[in-house]
């Protein structure tokens, strides 16, 4: 090869890699300095505003970058662009901080029929829930593989992250708050005839606070956390929910922290949920929940406390689908039901004409009340509720209602002061202080999901006996609250979330 030749190889690799990049442009808006009738593909010939953004074409590997610290009034409006798995167009800041996107009365950022996005390192906010918004902040509408990553997102009136009839979409490192309906979505909500509208939505390490109601639903739910509904296949892990539904207008059924319904294969895990509330005359306002026509999933390794409602709820209500084939494992319930139906766990059937709530699988779960109790049914006998190693403490009845279709076994009870037994039904229980390494109940607080690993509070003290006391189980999993891994030898199981040996 010649040297000219190998002259002109150098030149087009390093010189100009906007040749071998496909095509891909980044494109700046900068509402100071900027002009739409520039080509927008430097920060100095940068366009000014969103429509000019909304108007424009992109292709795969394109970026749209706004200027960090710059508030940008309107919406983001991207219809019909198609990325590729390699060369995602990407929706972001430069410069100095985020920028801002205000979304004033409307959705701030709306995605239509879209693939191989990434909005990342942005901020969304509306006019406030109760101040002209009527929207959702960030709407993601039909499409696939977008990511969502890093983003703020508050006052809205509905939602703050709503992801509709798409699949493959991730929600990484979201702060959800100030919003009404919820901080992040799902599916579509109260639709009906069901369908699974979503497939395939990863949520993880999100913080959702303070989403207290929407003013304008007075026959429903409002002011929820995270909430999945109308989903095949959804991963919610290391979240923390705290301090939502305080302002839900309804005096009926009501939000809760995290949960999810009519929808098949969620899994929910390593997520704090706390501080949850409701309207003071409604239900729920709990921490975790599999609601009505939720089948084929899972929750674990979650802590719930403080929560107004029961830590964690298995619903069934009139008219959903199936539910069946869940399962309830190595979760933790503190003090929860301050204001309602104090509970760690409640079970609830509200069609109990109908054999659509049943097979559930509940173990070497802590559920712990200092003024209530540890599991209560509420309404309806469920058939084919199976529990195992799990601790019920609780300064009432452990567990209390009606259950004789349910079946306990090799459970330890304990209610506070006194030495009960629980009807005969667990002929391996045990009736015993568990003891336990317990927080101040007036001081507790915790709120860092990817330390869950470190809490010290809630495992098993010496001498305690919960050791090896435990039974071998199919599809145990396998690893105990704190990550440990469980003993290959199930003689050295102990009950309870907590598996190190004494």
């Amino acid at each position: 090869m010649s040297q000219n030749l190998l002259s002109l190889c150098f030149c087009l690799v390093f010189l100009f890699p906007f040749y071998f990049s496909g095509g891909a442009n980044t494109y700046y808006i900068d509402n100071l300095t900027g002009n739409d009738s520039n080509s927008g593909k430097r920060p100095r010939k940068a366009w000014a505003t969103i429509s000019k953004v909304n108007e424009s074409g992109f292709r795969a590997g394109d970026r749209i970058l706004f200027r960090g610290g710059q508030a940008f009034e309107g919406t983001v409006h991207l219809k019909n662009l198609v990325g590729e798995k390699e060369k995602k167009i990407v929706i972001s800041s430069f410069g100095k901080g985020h920028a801002l996107i205000c979304g004033l009365n409307a959705e701030a950022f709306i995605a239509d029929s879209c693939s191989y996005l990434q909005i990342k390192n942005m901020e969304f906010t509306g006019s406030g829930r109760k101040s002209g918004n009527t929207t959702s902040g960030l709407l993601i509408r039909g499409g696939s593989n977008i990511e969502i990553d890093s983003v703020k997102v508050s006052a809205f009136q509905k939602s703050g992250v709503d992801i509709r009839d798409a699949e493959n979409i991730s929600v990484l490192r979201v702060h959800a708050y100030d919003n009404g309906f919820a901080g992040i979505q799902t599916g579509v909500a109260y639709h009906s005839p069901f369908k699974l509208v979503s497939k395939n939505i990863y949520i993880g390490y999100c913080t959702v606070e303070n989403n207290p109601g929407d003013p304008t639903i007075l026959n429903n739910h409002s002011g929820s956390g995270i909430l999945v509904s109308g989903t095949n296949g959804a991963v919610i892990e290391y979240c923390l929910a705290r301090n939502n539904g305080w302002d839900q207008p309804w005096e009926g059924n009501g939000p809760i922290g995290i949960w999810a319904y009519h929808s098949d294969n969620v899994l929910i895990q390593h997520c704090i949920s706390h501080s949850n509330k409701t309207n003071p005359k409604g239900w729920d306002g709990g921490g975790f929940d599999f609601d009505g026509g939720v089948t084929n999933s899972v929750m674990q390794y979650n802590l719930s406390y403080n929560n107004a409602g029961p830590g964690y709820g298995l619903y069934q209500y009139a008219g959903a689908g199936s539910w069946e084939n869940n399962i309830l494992r190595y979760n933790i319930s503190y003090n929860d039901g301050i204001e309602i139906d104090s509970c760690g766990l409640q079970i609830w059937n509200g069609q109990p004409d109908k054999p659509t709530f049943k097979n559930a699988s509940i173990y070497n779960n802590l559920f712990i009340n200092d003024y209530g109790k540890a599991v209560n049914y509420k309404s309806g006998n469920i058939p084919g509720i199976y529990y195992w190693n799990n601790i019920f403490a609780s300064a009432l009845g452990p567990v209390t209602g009606e259950r004789s279709l349910s079946v306990f076994e090799n459970n330890l009870y304990w209610q506070f002061g006194r030495e009960i037994k629980f009807n005969n039904s667990d002929a391996k229980a045990i009736y015993s202080d568990p003891m336990l390494n317990l927080p101040n109940p007036l001081n507790f607080q915790f709120e860092e999901p990817v330390n869950l690993k470190h809490l010290e509070f809630f495992k098993l003290l010496s001498g305690s006996p919960c050791f090896e006391k435990g039974i071998d189980i199919k599809n145990r999993g396998d690893f105990d609250f704190w990550g440990n891994l469980l003993p290959e030898d199930s003689s050295k199981l102990n009950i309870g979330p907590w598996q190190i040996i004494d």
